[in-house]
């Protein structure tokens, strides 16, 4: 009598022979998903920044000293009860989704695979660089960067800061 034949699951090919290699960026359905919530998320909160006073206890501010090149603080008269409350809701709901982002069994079978060092920073960084990981911001926003018609060119390049000290800057016609 023979053992039974386990059956396949919708993920296997029927052919064990053209499996495809381990691909550490083919990320799992729920994987995207909360990575997606995340940073609508960190959307939501940052665009409520906005719209709160700079403190979020009262506050007199401070004036501007020009000779320093520091700017002023105009008074805040701090944030509402409630306005404090959405701001630590949000908080606590974005920090719940990057844990389960970061925390997440992909990045385990990742290390199973034999990812390691550069390649699985790389990875976990495309998960926030794919297309669709992020809602798309005001205009076509992508990163701070412009995109679609109309859209300014590429950015322009940069050499190694002037002492050496590892920082960019920008080649134009005024800093050659």
């Amino acid at each position: 009598m023979s053992a039974p034949t386990p059956t396949p699951s919708p993920e296997q090919t029927s052919d064990d022979k053209e499996k495809k290699p381990f691909d550490p960026h083919d990320f799992p359905r729920d994987l995207r998903d909360a990575q997606r919530a995340a940073a609508e998320l960190y959307a939501e909160l940052h665009a409520l920044q906005k719209r709160l006073p700079w403190s979020c206890e009262p506050h007199e501010g401070w004036p501007e000293v020009k000779e320093r090149g520091q700017a002023g603080r105009e008074p805040s008269p701090g944030w509402k009860p409630d306005e404090a409350a959405a701001y630590d809701q949000l908080w606590e709901k974005l920090r719940e989704r990057t844990a389960a982002v970061t925390a997440h069994g992909w990045w385990k079978t990742c290390k199973e695979q034999g990812i390691q060092g550069p390649d699985l920073v790389t990875a976990r960084a495309e998960t926030q660089d794919r297309e669709g990981r992020r809602p798309p911001g005001p205009r076509g926003h992508r990163r701070g960067r412009l995109t679609g018609p109309g859209a300014p060119g590429p950015a322009p390049p940069r050499r190694p800061g002037p002492r050496g000290d590892g920082r960019s800057c920008p080649i134009g016609p005024e800093t050659r």
